[in-house]
């Protein structure tokens, strides 16, 4: 099966997704980025579909995970993204909202070794934003009122969205610690949205 990270909310400017799937060893294939500007989450969540039908033609499953901004409706539709992405055909669930718990998801996935192989192994030439995103473009602000030190806010562009699309994904992984309270979160977000979350398969290595 194939794991999806996605990062576009209402308000986003930037637009992001990851493509990733985990081998029978348990270690983190990361396949692709798409990464946009361009409006539209419908135009998006085709793009996204297409990229998956020509690339892995064989793939009979997916599990989408992204922002928990996703599950809040505009005021002009009343459609959330996730209702968007839903009329396509996809099911997003939640992952972790705060930001700590995310990279903390992140730093468990990298920081194995199995078999002798890293725990986590990336198609450079396919995520190019995503790899400049670990050689410094992912990084927090610096304030001037703080006199050069760093924020606890990271700066907001086309390295922090792929990103943070993978920093979802990953904090559902079934081998990732989980958090008590942003279980409780996921909760009230399913329990607000029923109509988005039909019963699935479960698959082996991911947690919803």
């Amino acid at each position: 099966p194939l794991i999806i990270g996605l990062d576009c909310g209402t308000s986003d400017k930037w637009k992001a997704c990851m493509i990733e799937q985990l081998d029978p060893r348990g270690i983190l294939l990361v396949f692709a980025e798409m990464v946009t500007t361009s409006p539209g989450l419908r135009n998006f969540a085709k793009h996204i579909l297409m990229e998956i039908k020509i690339r892995f033609p064989k793939i009979q499953q997916v599990r989408w995970f992204g922002d928990p901004a996703m599950f809040t409706k505009s005021q002009t539709d009343n459609k959330s993204p996730a209702d968007i992405f839903k009329e396509e055909g996809v099911i997003v669930y939640p992952g972790e909202s705060s930001e700590a718990v995310r990279q903390d998801a992140v730093v468990q996935v990298m920081s194995r070794e199995l078999d002798g192989s890293a725990g986590m192994l990336i198609d450079g030439a396919n995520c190019p934003i995503f790899v400049q995103g670990f050689l410094g473009g992912y990084r927090y602000k610096i304030r001037e009122e703080l006199h050069g030190h760093y924020s606890k806010g990271v700066v907001k562009d086309k390295f922090s969205h792929p990103h943070n699309a993978h920093e979802y994904l990953c904090s559902r992984l079934a081998f990732v610690k989980a958090n008590r309270n942003q279980a409780q979160d996921r909760a009230k977000i399913r329990a607000r949205n029923p109509h988005l979350f039909p019963q699935q398969e479960k698959m082996p290595g991911i947690r919803h």
